[in-house]
């Protein structure tokens, strides 16, 4: 995984996990899951270019998109799901972008220690980490 659940329960209030839990409760099983489905996201963007799965700990940015896909595939099972904040839509927006460009070859991860070297530069994504 390239994140944990607790990366995702340190990260959003326990009001908002919460809300977003079928029962109501933060189902750490639940996180685990949602986080597989956003790493298989990732995964189906980086097979053709790397070997995966990604080696740990992994890039920063990696698992911060994996973080912001599992909060996005949360609301979208959510209860609540009728309703997506805007600040969680630009989430999957600049996650799937930069996915995007990694996936064309526009940004590439280095085999040393994971970094990302883009043209375009690593704030494009920085300032949602």
């Amino acid at each position: 995984m390239y994140c944990t659940s607790n990366d995702i329960i340190s990260a959003f209030p326990d009001e908002i996990l919460a809300d977003l839990m079928e029962n109501g409760i933060i189902n750490t099983t639940t996180i685990e899951n949602v986080i597989g489905q956003a790493d298989g996201i990732i995964d189906g963007f980086l097979r053709d270019r790397y070997t995966l799965p990604l080696p740990e700990p992994c890039d920063r940015i990696i698992k911060k998109i994996s973080m912001d896909l599992a909060i996005v595939i949360l609301y979208e099972n959510a209860r609540i799901s009728s309703f997506i904040p805007d600040t969680i839509a630009k989430k999957e927006d600049r996650a799937m972008t930069f996915l995007y460009k990694i996936s064309e070859g526009e940004i590439s991860l280095s085999n040393r220690n994971q970094r990302i070297y883009t043209k375009i530069s690593e704030i494009e994504y920085s300032h949602i980490l």
